[in-house]
């Protein structure tokens, strides 16, 4: 958690396929400007928040029955200027089936004197529109370029529809969420305006990449939730734009301070392939999963030889 500058946060990323994995493990994922933490209190507190949950307890606070909160109708927020028109591909690795699907993460931000008088849900979608005109494929749609094909390749259109925005306004406070800073979130499924696990098995073709809710505590404080197409970041670049967004909406000068560059065309394969000059078992069938360990042993005579590799 953070006073709420409008600046990084701890990044508190929900991946829905290692749920359980999480709430036993400490929270690996960190970026460098999420691991500075507030005082030696925050630590003790991450600490002692980890303790509980490997041990099973949940604080008092933690185990509130329910919260209520109230959501706008969704909005569609499009970049704040004209971007430009066009078909971006995504990489062999951006496309592959196992990430097409969305990540969420949940963003906690404690009252700031500071900033008192500002509505976090306006301030935040004025500067969502403005980091969208430097990441206008965010504000696009993922398409099939052939339709229906199983495992066929994915591109962006930019289309400047925008993202999905929502405002909405609980009955608790941030202290009411305890002593949080990794999964599991309480009430997670109140800050995210997709429910957590909506899309698993769902298409992202012609889908909003992102999804976007400020949730207004009543302390003054406000949590942040978005879902965000995978196919279009992981987390060092979700971080990244996140980044971006914290410094339109702190006012930065030339923000944002990273420009973000596409370029995804350096991981995609070769067309027309080049020939192989060396054996690459890596990415051989294995012939037995459940005897993979076979793949571990010493290679045989002519596996492994000079030359230039692929």
């Amino acid at each position: 958690m953070h006073d709420h500058s409008y600046g990084h946060v701890y990044i508190v990323d929900r991946h829905r396929h290692t749920l359980t994995h999480y709430q036993i493990q400490e929270l690996k994922f960190k970026t460098k400007a999420s691991t500075r933490y507030e005082s030696s209190s925050s630590k003790r507190n991450q600490a002692e928040t980890r303790q509980e949950l490997r041990q099973g307890r949940l604080s008092a606070r933690m185990t509130m029955s329910t919260i209520s909160v109230r959501r706008s109708a969704p909005e569609l927020v499009a970049p704040a200027r004209p971007t430009p028109y066009e078909l971006k591909t995504l990489s062999d690795i951006d496309d592959q089936q196992g990430i097409r699907f969305y990540r969420s993460g949940v963003h906690i931000y404690r009252r700031s004197d500071a900033r008192a008088g500002d509505d976090p849900a306006a301030v935040l979608r004025t500067a969502l529109a403005e980091a969208l005109v430097h990441y206008y494929p965010i504000a696009g749609r993922i398409r099939e370029t052939t339709p229906g094909a199983i495992g066929g390749k994915l591109l962006v259109e930019c289309t400047g529809e925008g993202a999905v925005f929502v405002e909405a306004d609980a009955d608790a406070t941030v202290e009411d969420l305890g002593s949080v800073m990794g999964p599991p979130v309480p009430y997670h499924e109140q800050f995210l305006c997709e429910p957590d696990g909506a899309f698993i098995g769902a298409t992202v073709v012609g889908r909003p990449l992102l999804f976007f809710q400020v949730t207004r505590m009543r302390c003054g404080g406000f949590v942040w939730g978005l879902q965000i197409c995978h196919c279009m970041a992981d987390a060092a670049g979700t971080s990244q734009l996140l980044t971006a967004i914290s410094e339109f909406a702190r006012g930065v000068p030339g923000a944002p301070t990273v420009p973000p560059v596409w370029a995804r065309d350096i991981l995609s394969a070769r067309s027309p392939p080049e020939a192989i000059t060396r054996h690459h078992p890596e990415y051989e069938p294995v012939p037995d999963a459940g005897r993979d360990k076979e793949m571990l042993q010493a290679p045989t005579a002519g596996t492994l030889r000079s030359g230039p590799s692929a």
